[in-house]
C-alpha cells in the first residue's frame, strides 16, 4: 500500500503542477484578451471624435459652397474653382441648410 499511496501522491503533484501552469498561461492569454479588447475601445473613441471633426469640416465646405451658389456660381463654376468634382460638391451642398433652407438648390446650369 505505500508504494500505492506513493504513485497516487505523485500523480496528484503532477497533476496539480500541469494544472498551475495551464493557470497561469489563461491568466496571460486573459490579459492579452483585455489589453487587445481597450485597444479596440480606445480606438473606436478615437474614431467617433475624428468622425464629429469630419462631419463638421463637411458642414463648413457646405456652408461655404452654399454661399458660392449664392453668389450665382453653378456646380461648373464651383469645381473650376475649387479642387472638388461636381459629385462631392452636390454632396456637400445637399446636406447643408442656410437661412434655414435646403442647401440642394445649387445651381446645376454651369454658369
Amino acid at each position: 500500500m505505500g508504494r500505492t499511496a506513493r504513485s497516487v501522491q505523485a500523480a496528484r503533484q503532477k497533476a496539480r503542477e500541469r494544472r498551475v501552469a495551464l493557470d497561469v498561461d489563461r491568466e496571460a492569454r486573459d490579459r492579452r484578451a483585455e489589453d487587445a479588447a481597450a485597444a479596440v475601445f480606445a480606438g473606436l473613441e478615437e474614431r467617433a471624435a475624428a468622425e464629429a471633426v469630419v462631419a463638421a469640416a463637411n458642414a463648413a465646405i457646405g456652408s461655404a459652397l452654399v454661399r458660392l451658389a449664392g453668389e450665382g456660381l453653378g456646380v461648373d463654376a464651383v469645381v473650376q474653382l475649387i479642387d472638388l468634382d461636381a459629385a462631392q460638391v452636390r454632396r456637400l451642398t445637399r446636406a447643408t441648410t442656410a437661412d434655414n433652407r435646403p442647401a440642394a438648390q445649387l445651381d446645376t446650369s454651369g454658369r
